[in-house]
């Protein structure tokens, strides 16, 4: 657990990914920090689902397969675990939809914030370019 707290903080705060820290995403570092403190808590890693061609890596947007599996994986997720207290998320828009899909089917509405840190811009291949 504290391999993987280490490794989420790392990211919330730039270090992972090279993005450089802003103080909202140092507040929100030491928000989780103290939430999960003591607390015995579980933190889950939801990936976006499948996605479509784009002339941009943030423009990429969910294709109805990466709906579909968002979906499933939040009516899953909401049957099976303890309820969600809060949700983190990427900015890209990818990202976004697929939370709001998760959340609607598991049932939960738990406070989002959004961390910039959690995206770290990358060069689209070229097969996943739109032409």
């Amino acid at each position: 657990m504290r391999a993987v707290m280490g490794a989420l903080l790392a990211s919330l705060s730039g270090a992972a990914s090279g993005a450089a820290s802003c103080s909202a995403d140092g507040a929100l570092q030491e928000r989780l920090a103290a939430a999960l403190r003591g607390r015995g808590a579980r933190v889950a890693f939801l990936r976006h689902g499948n996605t479509a061609k784009a002339a941009t890596d943030f423009e990429r947007e969910l294709t109805e397969t990466g709906r579909a599996q968002a979906t499933a994986a939040g009516a899953s997720f909401g049957a099976r675990v303890l309820p969600i207290e809060r949700a983190l998320c990427s900015p890209a828009p990818r990202c976004r939809e697929t939370l709001a899909l998760f959340l609607a089917s598991a049932g939960a509405a738990p406070p989002v914030d959004d961390v910039r840190a959690l995206y770290a811009p990358r060069r689209v291949p070229q097969k996943m370019r739109a032409k």
